[in-house]
């Protein structure tokens, strides 16, 4: 009997390790697509920023995924407690 893993293969990452670096890449395409209708400068500007900050964390997040478990761990962990 073969056990259910949800692992990558060949990894020891998790699918559920990928869900944030997805949902901040998520969140930046929304971002990037509502910026330009928005009426004010400003507020385009704004969303910008947001969606700059996003693929930020996006990056930190995707990187996280290949450093040691206990990095892996503490980045996902302030991921989701925030």
């Amino acid at each position: 009997m073969t056990r259910y893993r949800d692992h990558f293969p060949g990894t020891s990452i998790e699918l559920l390790d990928v869900v944030p670096t997805i949902a901040m890449i998520a969140l930046a395409v929304y971002c990037f697509r509502l910026a330009p209708r928005q009426p004010v400068r400003v507020q385009k500007r704004v969303m910008l920023a947001a969606g700059l900050k996003s693929l930020l964390f996006a990056a930190i997040l995707f990187a996280a995924l290949f450093g040691s478990d206990a990095v892996r761990m503490g980045v996902h962990g302030a991921f989701w407690f925030w």
